[in-house]
């Protein structure tokens, strides 16, 4: 894994782990996606996409997409033959609105649903894979290879913490009041 993923991986995990909790996918798909996604010579983000529309994704746009778009040439394999077509892309505000976008994009696409009942980040990558995600005919390997070897670096959620801040806050209130 190059300095640059390491690197990606440190500044967007903790965000990651924050949007991805309680949503049914793992945080190592989503940074995975995002790496394979917006890498270009091995940096990351690297691409146009990426760094000038915070298109994490390569989300194209939609019928249903109400947001800006960009017309980029991207590459695409058709029946094993690599080609490069112009297409409409998602543009993006900021990394975290590209970030939540992607998790909307697979909760609102039924062909996504089994993703949602995976019990790892490997079988999450496959079914995401093989419902189409990509044209790419070894992206689910070249996504499960990444997600191997970011795991280490990814910081969780912890959302115990949170509640525990709010449970003393709440206390503190709840003594101030009564006690005036």
């Amino acid at each position: 894994m190059s300095v640059s993923q390491q690197n990606f991986v440190k500044k967007y995990s903790a965000l990651v782990s924050q949007i991805t909790a309680g949503t049914g996918i793992f945080p190592e798909t989503v940074l995975s996606q995002a790496i394979v996604e917006s890498q270009k010579n091995g940096v990351v983000p690297g691409t146009q996409l990426s760094m000038k529309y915070n298109n994490f994704f390569g989300i194209k746009d939609s019928a249903a997409w109400t947001g800006e778009t960009v017309d980029i040439k991207t590459g695409e394999v058709y029946n094993g033959k690599a080609t490069v077509i112009t297409a409409g892309f998602r543009v993006y505000p900021s990394p975290e609105a590209s970030f939540r976008d992607y998790i909307k994009f697979l909760q609102t696409n039924s062909r996504y649903k089994k993703a949602f009942t995976a019990k790892n980040y490997t079988e999450q990558i496959n079914d995401i894979a093989s419902a189409g995600y990509a044209t790419g005919p070894q992206y689910a390997t070249l996504l499960n290879t990444i997600a191997n070897n970011i795991t280490e670096y990814i910081t969780p959620f912890n959302i115990g913490l949170g509640v525990l801040f709010i449970g003393v806050l709440s206390i503190s209130f709840y003594y101030y009041y009564n006690q005036n």
